[in-house]
């Protein structure tokens, strides 16, 4: 059986090397034929209904074509009649010369039968009655009705669906177009399309995806229809959501690759790039959400909506990859500390989370933290600095003034002099002094500065 996805496609690509490749944008896309004529209705005889005698109502189908100018033509453009058991309950009342009520063996036997169905060459009544039999179509069985499938984990339509059945389980049939068309046809409606999941039954939709299943049907009408029966692919941006980050095929799944790599990847199966996407839903004009995690209520699953954006994407190696995947994402936001105790980026703080836990995180360095955050670290810590040092010269300035004004109080509380411009002198001179002490050398900056290199852990390469 078909283990892994890439078996699935190299098994489809394989029965389109003996399938008809009709001309459409898909290949192998079959478009509804409106133009064919409708054939018309086979008719049995009724010589007592009303109307004229001469018409195909009254005479029946092969009576009347047997008048027409080319027999053949006429019976081409009917439905040939079904071969009939005797059924008594058919029996019309005052007559039960009808082939519902005597069955078709008895009716093709009867000499009214036989002088319409009789050719030249005919030697025998046998032989015109065994033509007129096996003119028939086969009786109508029964058909298995159509199965969507449940996801069980049982070897069993009622658990695969009838998709998955007749592709790979359709044993009990001539073949895999045999067990599609003894099947009742399709439910009216599209259902979802599927991707794979791993934790379903093998060789079902469910665990294989929809593509793998239409993709492995023979028949280029039946596999049409199966995509039609579906709802469009929705298109994927590189490392969705729903990627399986954890799965060791992400290099072929289309929700990691997004769907214009996949598409790169597809193209001889479905023609071109260009027609594999115009089977799946409009590109998004948006980014993605930035997601917070959740992994506490998600039981192991590895989607981003458990991992949050920050841990889905980090879990890409690649850089390049890495990127792509915050990039297509709405900026991470910056955070204040809170009082909470965690040690997640709420509690601590953008600035704590980037500076002391980048390491822990996964980033490469502190900047690549910053970055996702649209932050330059460089220009980051030089505003923090600005606006800081700005707000201590100004406390600065005020403890100045305030230390002016004791001074000048206490000189006049001296009664040395009585010259109010003498204590105001002394004031300035000493305001001035507090504010020189601590600005000199700029002592008070380069605290500031070392301080806030020392929170950020500032890396020497900024």
């Amino acid at each position: 059986m078909h283990s892994t996805h890439l078996a699935l496609l190299a098994a489809a690509l394989a029965s389109f090397a003996d399938a008809n490749q009709p001309t459409a944008s898909i290949p192998w896309l079959v478009e509804p034929e409106n133009n064919a004529p409708a054939l018309l209705p086979w008719l049995p005889p009724r010589p007592k209904d009303q109307g004229d005698p001469k018409s195909e109502k009254r005479m029946g189908t092969k009576a009347f074509c047997r008048q027409q100018h080319d027999e053949e033509e006429c019976i081409k453009q009917r439905e040939k009649p079904v071969f009939m058991k005797a059924d008594r309950s058919k029996c019309r009342t005052g007559t039960w010369i009808t082939e519902p009520c005597m069955g078709t063996v008895k009716w093709c036997k009867h000499a009214d039968t036989l002088m319409e169905w009789k050719l030249p060459d005919d030697e025998t009544a046998k032989q015109t009655a065994q033509r007129c039999i096996t003119f028939r179509n086969p009786p109508q069985q029964p058909k298995d009705e159509w199965v969507l499938g449940s996801g069980c984990s049982k070897l069993s339509e009622a658990c695969l669906g009838t998709d998955s059945w007749c592709v790979w389980y359709h044993d009990l049939y001539a073949n895999q177009e045999n067990c599609f068309l003894n099947h009742q046809p399709r439910p009216q409606g599209q259902a979802p399309f599927k991707f794979r999941n791993s934790s379903f039954f093998a060789d079902s939709e469910f665990r294989n995806g929809t593509e793998a299943v239409c993709l492995a049907i023979r028949s280029n009408e039946t596999r049409t229809d199966c995509f039609r029966a579906r709802e469009k692919i929705p298109f994927q941006v590189p490392f969705a959501p729903n990627c399986p980050t954890g799965s060791r095929d992400t290099a072929m799944d289309e929700r990691c690759l997004g769907s214009v790599a996949w598409c790169e990847l597809q193209k001889d199966v479905y023609g071109s790039i260009a027609s594999c996407l115009s089977l799946r839903t409009e590109q998004p004009k948006t980014k993605l959400p930035w997601q917070t995690k959740q992994a506490s209520k998600c039981h192991g699953l590895d989607v981003e909506a458990c991992l949050g954006t920050e841990g889905f994407c980090i879990r890409l190696n690649d850089q390049v990859k890495r990127r792509e995947c915050f990039e297509l994402r709405d900026t991470a936001p910056l955070l204040p500390a809170t009082a909470d105790t965690c040690a997640e980026e709420r509690c601590v703080g953008t600035v704590a989370w980037c500076s002391d836990k980048w390491n822990q995180t996964g980033y490469a360095n502190a900047s690549e933290c910053f970055g996702v955050r649209d932050v330059d670290p460089s220009g980051f810590m030089s505003a923090i600095t600005e606006t800081t040092a700005l707000e201590t010269e100004k406390i600065l300035v005020a403890a100045a003034l305030m230390r002016a004004n004791v001074t000048m109080i206490r000189e006049a509380l001296k009664n040395e002099t009585q010259d109010s411009s003498v204590w105001m002198k002394n004031g300035i001179m000493a305001g001035r002094e507090l504010f020189q002490m601590t600005g000199k050398g700029g002592y008070w900056r380069k605290g500031i500065q070392k301080g806030i290199e020392h929170a950020l852990e500032a890396d020497a390469e900024l």
